[in-house]
């Protein structure tokens, strides 16, 4: 499926978490700029709100080589985080013969990514965003190069709008979900078909790539420097438990998820020359010089975010841009290479 093994390069795993995450996320690609990092990558994997801002990156990565980061990436995500979709998605989504996915695609569409497709896209770094299958129940990976589930096959160079790519990756469900995707069975590439698969559907429904896997490592997990920005909401103690099905239901989900991630991480934290930070993370434990404040009554502010696509305002939009700043740069320096001292783009700090 194109994930080759022991991977030179350097790789970004963006996680999920709606435009919490987007944020989160914005402000740890700024430092990577800054560090001369961003613009080496060899691939960037993404996943639900990690795919917006990566999809951003993606459809401006020619203008960034000329531009600012600020006025090029920015600009652009933080004018989104300023509107609502989730919300008109769902209500419209209400309407016969549309679905809320699609709505959400359109919103991308016109806000960000106008007619861009993948194909428009750079060969290098290769943007993978990752939805989850609803049907096989595997991981979806949608790039320039291949549309692919290897329990399917992989269908090479799709011609898809970058939009219904991001909206595929961030179809949280169960509201924003599923997204119906149609494909041509014969443009699958015969010899990645598996035995007894049978005839190729012709259509895929697709939920959040964030069902399968919330921090998008899957297809960069063996790439060498990898970097993984966890944007997602940090599990919560409850101090009542609800009884009745439905949220019994949602919270027993919840946890199951929430010890994938951990499992993941401490996999992640076994290997050489991975850098891991995440928005609830304590900036102190990776004991760098220079480190900027982030008391932890504010990062758990943050952390807390509610996961939507609703507005946020501008000040907690750059607190948490700050944070995510902050953060990559200590674990960065920690575990990839040492830098100049950081310097927060917004002066309010988190």
């Amino acid at each position: 499926m194109g994930d080759a093994d022991g991977e030179e390069g350097v790789a970004l795993a963006l996680s999920g978490g709606g435009y919490r995450a987007m944020l989160f996320h914005t402000g740890a690609m700024w430092r990577l700029d800054e560090l001369g990092v961003l613009r080496s990558l060899a691939r960037i994997s993404s996943v639900s709100g990690g795919s917006i801002a990566a999809g951003v990156l993606a459809s401006r990565w020619d203008a960034l080589q000329s531009g600012s980061f600020r006025d090029v990436i920015v600009e652009p995500i933080r004018a989104l985080a300023r509107t609502t979709i989730d919300l008109w998605a769902i209500a419209l989504g209400l309407l016969p013969f549309v679905s809320a996915a699609s709505v959400a695609a359109r919103c991308y569409r016109k806000r960000l990514f106008g007619g861009v497709t993948l194909q428009d896209l750079p060969d290098t770094p290769r943007f993978v965003f990752n939805a989850t299958n609803v049907e096989s129940g595997k991981l979806v990976r949608i790039s320039k190069a291949y549309l692919a589930d290897y329990t399917i096959g992989v269908f090479p160079e799709p011609e898809l709008p970058l939009a219904i790519a991001v909206a595929a990756s961030a179809a949280f469900p169960p509201v924003l979900s599923p997204l119906r995707l149609a494909i041509d069975p014969a443009k699958v590439d015969p010899a990645t078909v598996p035995p007894n698969a049978g005839t190729p559907p012709t259509r895929l429904f697709l939920t959040d790539g964030g069902v399968y896997d919330n921090l998008g490592v899957q297809t960069v997990e063996r790439f060498s420097p990898l970097l993984v920005s966890d944007g997602g909401a940090p599990f919560k103690r409850l101090t009542r438990v609800a009884r009745n099905w439905v949220q019994h239901g949602m919270r027993c989900a919840f946890i199951a998820d929430s010890q994938v991630r951990a499992l993941r991480n401490r996999m992640l934290l076994e290997r050489e020359r991975v850098a891991v930070w995440g928005i609830d993370g304590d900036i102190t434990a990776y004991q760098q010089p220079d480190v900027l404040a982030a008391p932890a009554d504010r990062v758990a502010e943050l952390a807390h975010v509610e996961t939507t696509l609703r507005p946020i305002p501008d000040a907690m939009q750059e607190r948490l841009i700050n944070w995510g700043y902050a953060i990559c740069d200590a674990a960065y320096r920690r575990f990839i290479a040492p830098g100049p001292a950081p310097q927060f783009p917004y002066s309010r700090g988190i």
